[in-house]
């Protein structure tokens, strides 16, 4: 049998629960209503959730996007995932990434950001998709990476930060430099460069760096078409245990840096620039590209994931396959 105290505070539970979930009072137009103190309130509404008086049901009608954005993100560290819809098409996913990748950017619109991109046929489409219209006070777009491919193509690292730079209002620089030198020093050289003494500042105190991943996979070989490897280099890349590459940086399936031989030769900002950046999104979506994506994850280099939910769906099951192997 519920007592009289008990049943008093019952009633006052619901009351104030009533008042500011139906009524839509706040804590302290209720603190005044009812002559309690703030701290009560607080105390009273909690004590609703904890009893059942009140239960809150999260009506999303993305709820299955949310479970899997939650698995990657708690398997993986990363501070934020974002889920899209698949589409019928690769092209029509990677533009479903955009608006993502446009609502992220429009966070700092408050202040001057320093935004690096990276390229490829992704990055490419997600520019291209960018909602005009966003006002920032102060954008610099730069490529994070030399010369790659051909302009004519659109993924050129020039284009993309350019197509960047013209949908979000920015100001874009160039790098006029091939990504991979004949040599350390040459690419050395270019460093000592004065003219590219602006970028070089700019890879330095990046704010926000935005990159793809390629899974050096037959089917995603970009690389390869642009003459930025050869398929033997690429062979060999993958004998040496590299199933991803991030702006040219090699990894292998549990997310750690491989030493290859064109590391010294790469004009690009590098693994611990990208540990400098405060925020590293990567962009990405294809179900061939999940081992790419999961071991750049890994390397804890990045911050938010961006993909779709074919993607993401693959990657929470792998995630889940290697725990359970771990645990036998």
């Amino acid at each position: 049998m519920v007592s009289r105290r008990g049943q008093e505070r019952t009633y006052q539970v619901a009351k104030v629960s009533r008042l500011y979930y139906i009524e839509g009072l706040g804590q302290r137009e209720i603190a005044a209503r009812l002559n309690m103190s703030m701290a009560k309130i607080s105390r009273l509404l909690s004590e609703a959730r904890d009893s059942g008086i009140v239960e809150i049901r999260i009506h999303d009608p993305d709820e299955g996007f949310r479970d899997l954005e939650h698995a990657l993100e708690e398997r993986l560290g990363l501070r934020e995932c974002i889920v899209v819809p698949s589409r019928e098409t690769t092209d029509a996913t990677y533009r479903e990434l955009a608006r993502p990748v446009g609502e992220f950017l429009s966070r700092f619109t408050a202040q001057p950001i320093r935004l690096g991109v990276s390229w490829g046929e992704t990055l490419k489409v997600v520019a291209e998709n960018l909602e005009p219209g966003v006002t920032f006070s102060g954008l610099e777009v730069v490529p994070v990476i030399g010369g790659i491919g051909t302009i004519e193509r659109g993924i050129y690292p020039n284009s993309v930060a350019r197509v960047f730079a013209d949908r979000t209002g920015g100001v874009s620089y160039l790098v006029n430099a091939p990504a991979i030198s004949t040599s350390k020093d040459v690419r050395d050289s270019l460093f000592e460069d004065p003219r590219y003494a602006t970028v070089f500042e700019l890879w330095e105190h990046l704010d926000i760096a935005v990159t793809g991943v390629s899974a050096l996979d037959p089917r995603d070989s970009i690389s390869l078409q642009d003459g930025m490897y050869t398929e033997a280099e690429l062979t060999e890349l993958r004998a040496l245990g590299a199933v991803s590459s991030m702006n040219s940086c090699f990894f292998d399936a549990e997310g750690r840096e491989l030493a290859t031989p064109y590391v010294d030769r790469i004009l690009n900002v590098t693994t611990e620039g990208f540990r400098n950046t405060a925020h590293v999104v990567i962009v990405a979506a294809a179900p061939h590209k999940v081992e790419a994506i999961l071991s750049a994850a890994r390397t804890g280099l990045a911050h938010v994931l961006i993909t779709d939910r074919d993607t993401a769906d693959l990657m929470v099951q792998e995630l889940r396959k290697k725990g359970r192997q771990d645990h036998s």
